[in-house]
């Protein structure tokens, strides 16, 4: 059985802390999340909330494109809310969530509600996507984006295939949702009340493998290497490093460096792969989807 993954020490969704704090975040129109995104929703006006909202980098920059919506946020984890607050420009109004998945805010809230790489996390999918409809008001868009880590021929139904790949995204990212397939996630939104009005994919199986080489196969390096310590490599080892400026800094920190380049020029291949195949459903891992309550 897996341990309990703690999103008070592996907290997401903050980025570059230094630079947020100083002001100089920029919307980076070319990730995935952002990318698809701007796809779907192209005017904003409202309310709108961000379910699972971690560090609230992506709000942040969702602000900048559209500085007249009123926005919050949500997150179970309190390290992650505390970031936010600290380092998010502008109006913005962080709540905490608790970990059963209830949206803390009451029916017919929102004119928008996010969900970005969160679902997988929570235990009770159809729940939570009950609680988002409920917030929503009548009218109101839901656009989520999920890895699906079961579709076929997906880099992540292979991982689920071998004896070393098949707790990989639970060791990194806290995954609980190895099932999941585009049809199921289809039926939990329909089943919730919503109409789907747009789909787009991600992470087809060529970039998978090369993400494979480029991210989950040096991490195991690491933990080989490392043990419990390789957790300072990771980004809420390094934030915390920012966060205590006299911590030390040692040559596997400028290693670390040197990866995140190359994760620079793989992310151009996920741009690629998500611009150039984003209709095409066979192999995708994550699925990008707007809904509006009916």
């Amino acid at each position: 059985m897996n341990t309990p993954f703690d999103y008070e020490k592996h907290f997401m969704g903050v980025g570059n802390i230094e630079a947020r704090r100083s002001g100089k975040v920029k919307v980076d129109r070319h990730e995935y999340r952002m990318y698809n995104f701007l796809r779907h929703i192209s005017t904003l006006s409202g309310a709108v909330c961000d379910v699972g909202c971690g560090g609230g980098k992506f709000l942040e920059q969702v602000k900048q494109l559209h500085p007249n919506a009123q926005y919050f946020g949500c997150d179970i984890s309190k390290t992650a809310l505390a970031l936010a607050k600290e380092t998010t420009s502008g109006d913005i109004q962080y709540d905490l969530m608790q970990p059963n998945g209830i949206v803390p805010y009451q029916e017919n809230t929102f004119d928008l509600c996010l969900s970005l790489d969160v679902l997988e996390h929570v235990e009770h999918i159809e729940d939570h996507i009950r609680e988002i409809f409920r917030v929503l008001k009548p009218g109101g868009k839901f656009h989520a984006c999920l890895p699906c880590e079961g579709e076929p021929f997906s880099m992540t139904w292979f991982y689920q295939k071998s004896r070393m790949g098949k707790n990989l995204t639970y060791k990194n990212w806290g995954h609980i949702h190895p099932e999941l397939t585009h049809k199921l996630f289809f039926e939990y939104v329909t089943k919730a009340g919503f109409l789907i009005e747009k789909v787009t994919y991600s992470y087809h199986l060529p970039f998978g493998i090369m993400n494979f080489f480029a991210f989950f196969l040096p991490k195991e390096l690491l933990r080989l290497l490392y043990g419990e310590k390789a957790y300072q490599f990771t980004d809420a080892g390094v934030i915390q490093k920012q966060i205590q400026p006299k911590a030390k800094r040692g040559i596997m920190d400028g290693v670390r460096a040197l990866w995140m380049l190359v994760l620079k020029i793989v992310s151009l291949f996920q741009l690629l792969d998500t611009a150039l195949f984003s209709k095409f459903a066979f192999s995708s891992t994550e699925i990008h989807i707007t809904c509006r309550k009916q």
